[in-house]
């Protein structure tokens, strides 16, 4: 039997990058299924419609979905990623920008704004999924983190 995983903010531009790693690694981590979920549903079609054919080219026996709506997408996951962002890069650009005017290192990966980060992020993701996430008993849940995200680390 094999595995399904699901990512959560899969409208993102690093989507595909993590597709083509789970696609190389899909003996090995047994995967059957993919499950992309965004609650934005033009970016999360475009992307559904994009892995379908690329899993159609290169592991066709791998099923592959797309959905804005949490519980489906998390029906049956044996692993879950995670890599949203509360308010796009608009809202980037606001930490950031915040950090900066006074005087501080704000950069999302580290300093105040890598925290500022930390604890948006963090805070949809448990409001948002509190409900959805209860049944996932036996499930994997990765959460995406900056390399360089010392402030990001420090929070989970």
């Amino acid at each position: 039997m094999g595995n399904k995983f699901v990512i959560i903010g899969a409208g993102s531009t690093h989507t595909p990058g993590i597709i083509g790693s789970l696609v190389e690694k899909a003996d090995e981590i047994q995967l059957t299924e993919l499950c992309l979920h965004d609650i934005d549903y033009e970016r999360v079609y475009h992307m559904g419609e994009f892995s379908k054919i690329y899993m159609s080219e290169r592991r066709n026996d791998i099923k592959t979905s797309w959905t804005t709506d949490l519980k489906e997408a998390l029906s049956e996951a044996d692993y879950v990623f995670i890599q949203i962002r509360p308010g796009r890069n608009e809202q980037r650009a606001i930490d950031e920008h915040t950090c900066y005017k006074h005087g501080l290192i704000g950069q999302e990966t580290c300093g105040l704004g890598g925290i500022r980060f930390c604890f948006k992020n963090n805070s949809c993701y448990f409001r948002n999924s509190e409900n959805s996430f209860r049944s996932l008993s036996s499930s994997m849940v990765i959460k995406l983190l900056k390399s360089r995200g010392n402030g990001i680390r420090g929070c989970l």
